[in-house]
């Protein structure tokens, strides 16, 4: 039945393609080969914007062709009975195959080890499979009355949780649960100054923030963090002794007694081999023992989550973006990931980045409520002696795209107002 259902689901999007807008299918979901290789190839254009036809798809699919059955087969697509209304009931046949085989597989494997880490990994990755989008019953009158509440209750300052950047705030409306927010930029550009900053804000708002640091030390990361509140210069926090004056050791110690205050509420996972299920597991565990805070998770940074191993790298990072948007919705926490851009934009005359410039997988920008751009010119220009940063937000399901410039002072990595010009 479920090859089936794979051949219905090819058939709607070729009947239809903007279809395939609306799956959460995964190439590597389909059982067989051939159908795999025709569905990336009607990803890659829709990527693209083309058109997917039997023309387009076999130009797609070039030497593959041979290996999916040549035009006879997809003519055969085509001529299936299947209605496009169905697609979705096509797209959970296949979806549930695949989870009733890759669990069949996991207990298997947990049958034959002794190793406890393996094991524990195997039953994360079971249950984040066991876990779906829920699929509550639906109240049209309980949504409308949730609804007349919100809009008769008066806000103060945002509905998320704040990112302590006026201007910004003003546009995205905080981070919000259930969100995933995504934060791109070069390396070396202060992307994780700048989830340092979010964190040091939303923690001095009473909220509770998760910090995944797959590239760096817990102590390292605090000694940035005390930078940025203390407005050090990052060379001096190598040597203090040597380096500190008096305002220094001042500043320092006002930076401790700041970030001290955090703790219950500042949680750090600095594994370099974390996988998504880790990233899940840790977040409910915090979610469970801390039910009254609202809840930020920042991973420094997405493209160093580990994968499964079982597919190429731009599937597994498609579907580490898939469970950590799913992540944001069950359990009810803003998710905001930082990621890499591609060095293609480094070759081009206007080097502010775009949608196209995330690296590694298009599914990235499909799964993000937000995407944000990190943006300096000085960056590209060392002589400059610019202190400001563009945020472009470059994404926004719920609002409007603009560019907010915040101050930003590469020697201490402090953020702030632009306007104001002070620190946050």
């Amino acid at each position: 039945m479920v090859i089936n259902a794979e051949q219905a689901l090819l058939h709607c999007i070729l009947k239809d393609s903007r279809l395939i807008r609306e799956l959460r299918v995964d190439e590597g979901q389909f059982q067989e080969l051939r159908h795999q290789r025709i569905f990336r190839a009607m990803k890659i254009l829709e990527q693209h914007g083309e058109p997917i036809d039997l023309v387009s798809l076999s130009t797609q699919l070039r030497e593959e062709m041979h290996i999916i059955g040549g035009y006879v087969y997809l003519n055969d697509l085509l001529r299936i009975v299947a209605e496009p209304e169905h697609i979705h009931t096509y797209e959970r046949y296949i979806i549930e195959e695949y989870n009733k085989k890759r669990i069949r597989e996991l207990a298997k494997k947990i049958n034959e080890t002794q190793d406890y880490e393996q094991i524990k990994e195997m039953a994360q990755e079971i249950a984040a499979i066991s876990v779906d989008e829920q699929q509550g019953d639906f109240s049209l009158v309980d949504v409308l009355a949730d609804i007349e509440e919100e809009v008769n209750t008066e806000r103060d300052g945002v509905s998320g949780i704040s990112s302590g950047f006026t201007d910004l705030d003003v546009l995205i409306d905080g981070w919000n649960e259930g969100e995933m927010t995504i934060i791109g930029a070069r390396p070396s550009m202060g992307k994780t100054a700048f989830a340092l900053a979010l964190s040091a804000n939303a923690l001095r708002a009473g909220h509770f923030v998760t910090m995944f640091s797959l590239e760096m030390s817990a102590k390292s990361l605090l000694k940035r963090m005390i930078c940025g509140q203390a407005g050090i210069h990052a060379t001096k926090m190598k040597n203090p002794i040597k380096w500190f004056n008096e305002q220094d050791w001042e500043r320092y110690r006002y930076a401790q007694g700041i970030i001290s205050q955090f703790q219950g509420r500042f949680d750090i996972d600095d594994r370099s081999n974390v996988t998504a299920q880790d990233i899940w597991a840790r977040v409910k565990a915090n979610t469970r023992k801390y039910p009254t805070y609202r809840h930020l998770v920042i991973i420094d940074y997405l493209t160093l989550v580990q994968g499964s191993g079982r597919r190429e790298r731009h599937l597994e990072v498609g579907e580490i973006s898939r469970t950590l948007k799913r992540m944001a919705r069950e359990l009810d926490v803003s998710v905001i990931a930082l990621a890499q851009l591609n060095r293609g934009v480094e070759q081009r005359q206007d080097k502010r980045p775009v949608l196209s410039d995330l690296r590694d997988s298009g599914e990235i920008e499909q799964d993000a409520d937000k995407v944000l751009f990190l943006h300096r010119d000085d960056y590209y220009d060392r002589e400059s002696q610019q202190s400001t940063i563009d945020v472009i937000i470059a994404k926004h399901r719920n609002g409007p795209l603009d560019v907010v410039t915040l101050y930003f002072d590469r020697a201490t990595q402090t953020f702030a107002n632009l306007s104001r010009g002070e620190g946050e």
